[in-house]
Parts: structure tokens; C-alpha cells; sequence
């Protein structure tokens, strides 16, 4: 079950994130495939690619070919001071 939870005072305002991958470097003795997940509180996303890392031309470097993540996300802000609201628990 979804839960909404209206801020007194505040209003909710949606942005969109996105991160574009392009290359990590890691130094690790062994090969291994590298995956990035990217949450925030019930929401999960994971790059599809899954490079291997530590083999090919540059040992410690593997491309994500500029893949991309959106998530959509709500903020509240309190119009009186033009601030957003830190993450409540």
C-alpha cells in the first residue's frame, strides 16, 4: 500500500535525475563485472550493462557505452523560506 504524506506548509514539486554512466576505474587484482545500482527509498534502478573489469586494453577501466538512468522524484519546499525539506524518517 502506497503512502502519501502531505507536509503542512510545503508543497511537493517533482524533479527528474538523471545520471549518464560513462567509465569506472577500479583497481582490483582479479577480473570481476561491475553493475551500478542507484536507490532511494523504495525505488531501485541498475545499469544493464555489466562490463567486466581488470582484462582488455586498459587492466582497471571498464565503459558503460554513455549508458543512462532517469528516476523521478518528489521534493517539498516551504514557499515562506524558499528552502527544501531534508528527508524525514
Amino acid at each position: 500500500m502506497a503512502r502519501f504524506v502531505k507536509k503542512l506548509g510545503t508543497q511537493q514539486m517533482r524533479f527528474q535525475f538523471d545520471i549518464e554512466l560513462h567509465s569506472i576505474s577500479l583497481s582490483v587484482p582479479y577480473e570481476c563485472n561491475i553493475q551500478i545500482v542507484w536507490k532511494k527509498d523504495q525505488k531501485r534502478l541498475e545499469s544493464k550493462n555489466k562490463p567486466t573489469i581488470g582484462s582488455g586494453d586498459v587492466p582497471g577501466s571498464a565503459s558503460f557505452a554513455d549508458e543512462k538512468l532517469s528516476m523521478i522524484s518528489g521534493l517539498y519546499k516551504d514557499p515562506k523560506k524558499g528552502t527544501f525539506s531534508e528527508k524525514s524518517s
